[in-house]
């Protein structure tokens, strides 16, 4: 991963860690994190999303 994607990551994990998630990378260098509910046999909710980075203003066609 490139130093800004490295940089974004950091950012993020903070961010949420602030926010009092449990948080962790894994070996592809996907930021996680989780907030345990308080009923252990609720269903759980999952939502996922990735980081984009942009280095130009350029888009392809």
């Amino acid at each position: 991963m490139s130093p800004a994607a490295v940089r974004a990551g950091s950012l993020i994990l903070e961010w949420m860690e602030d926010a009092g998630l449990r948080t962790w990378v894994d070996c592809l260098g996907n930021v996680h994190g989780r907030v345990e509910g308080t009923n252990a046999s609720a269903e759980v909710l999952i939502l996922g999303s990735h980081l984009v980075l942009f280095f130009s203003h350029k888009f392809p066609n």
